[in-house]
């Protein structure tokens, strides 16, 4: 008896190995509840198991990825990929050359516009000062910049000298402005180099009858000098082109 018990002793410090507190550890071992041990066993035989699967598992689908990857590598796809990604790389550096081109036409074209409009601004605006008192039988007897400057940041002034944003003017009355001074600057355009075609969609629509029929007859003089193409759906429209243009 006394030497199996020995052995047992033994064996139990082999177990502890390095142990910090041997003697304390046999303490714990003689007095300690062997149904908590065995249950924190049991505990730790499940995540031992657990931890088992989810490596085997792992192990696994790092050889089935292999697997996979070594038939791209080997598939007869790859170089048809290779080769429509390098077709899509100079597609794409020519586009990028093209973007670079038209951006620097813009620029150019911007820049020249903004000398154009600075240099024959004041006779444009006088003239469609004038085009718009006349759509407006007088109401408004001028369009002139505000403090922002530019033909797309106007006011207009009416009869009594009070000068509005056309922001506070009707629908209708809000276009008109712009129209004229487009129309003015069609004209001056034309005086500088040659008359283009002036091509409009319905710009009529949101007129009253009185003004429709002035902003008409400035159509039709403006095409006495050069083509002038008008499209709507509206037959009145249409019937009062024809009676401003008789016989063209």
């Amino acid at each position: 008896m006394w030497a199996a018990t020995s052995s047992l002793e033994r064996t139990v410090s082999v177990r502890l190995g390095s142990c910090e507190d041997p003697a304390g550890a046999m303490d714990e071992l003689a007095s300690g509840d062997v149904g908590l041990w065995e249950d924190g066993a049991r505990r730790l035989a499940e995540e031992l198991r657990r931890l088992r699967e989810e490596r085997d598992a792992a192990i696994k689908a790092a050889i089935t990825a292999r697997r996979e990857l070594k038939g791209i590598e080997e598939s007869a796809d790859i170089p048809r990929f290779q080769e429509q990604r390098e077709s899509l790389r100079a597609e794409l550096a020519n586009l990028i050359n093209e973007y670079r081109a038209v951006s620097t036409a813009n620029a150019l074209i911007a820049d020249a516009l903004k000398i154009y409009v600075r240099e024959r601004q004041p006779a444009v605006l006088a003239s469609g000062s004038k085009a718009f008192s006349t759509v407006t039988n007088g109401r408004y007897v001028r369009v002139q910049q505000d403090d922002a400057g530019g033909l797309e940041s106007v006011v207009v002034v009416n009869r009594d000298g009070q000068q509005l944003k056309p922001a506070v003017l009707s629908k209708g009355a809000q276009q008109q402005p712009y129209l004229s001074i487009r129309l003015a600057l069609v004209a001056e355009f034309a005086t500088r180099t040659e008359p283009l075609p002036l091509i409009m969609d319905d710009c009529l629509v949101n007129f009253d009858p009185q003004r429709a029929a002035a902003v008409a007859g400035l159509l039709a003089e403006r095409s006495a000098d050069g083509q002038c193409l008008l499209f709507t759906c509206h037959p009145e429209t249409a019937e009062l082109m024809a009676g401003q243009t008789p016989g063209r």
